[in-house]
């Protein structure tokens, strides 16, 4: 009977293995890692939570006559959420290049934008909350653009401030 008992308590500690996988992440872990080879990737945090675009459908790159956009787009609790930076050679003055930083300064163009359904907001940057967009990668053979960005933006309608860190992406654009 005794041998029964401790066999039993052996069984019931081996089967309380402790998972580590349910112990919560860190929100920079949970974003696609930082790569510059068409992984159409895109991802970053917004006020420390994770925003990561893993449906290719929901994100864009647009390089055409001088002027990139590039955003992602998530629907979450039946609201739409998306982030967007607008830049054009024209207002930047040079052309877009492979490992270059360009300024999100404007409401209008170059800019950063993030929209929030849920909260009804559009929240832009401007000469008081700005930012940057980092091009890593542009091949125009192949049609990749990599980078990371940042930025902090303000609304008209809403009182809140928005901070977009830690972007990054990956993805085969549309010339």
């Amino acid at each position: 009977m005794k041998y029964i008992l401790i066999l039993l308590l052996i069984s019931s500690l081996i089967a309380c293995d402790k998972n580590d996988d349910d112990s919560p992440q860190e929100p920079v872990s949970q974003l696609p890692p930082e790569t510059t080879t068409g992984e159409n990737t895109f991802g970053c945090l917004i006020n420390g939570e994770p925003f990561v675009v893993r449906n290719t459908s929901n994100q864009v790159a647009i390089f055409q006559n001088g002027g990139l956009f590039i955003g992602g787009q998530l629907t979450s609790n039946g609201f739409l959420d998306n982030v967007n930076m607008f830049i054009s050679e024209s207002n930047i003055g040079a052309p877009i290049m492979e490992n270059s930083i360009y300024q999100l300064n404007s409401d209008t163009i170059p800019k950063g934008e993030y929209f929030s359904e849920r909260l009804n907001c559009r929240f832009n940057t401007s000469t008081n909350y700005s930012g940057s967009i980092e091009i890593l990668k542009l091949d125009t053979v192949n049609y990749i653009i990599s980078g990371k960005f940042h930025f902090q933006a303000n609304s008209n309608s809403c009182t809140e401030i928005i901070n977009v860190t830690e972007g990054r992406f990956d993805l085969q654009y549309i010339p």
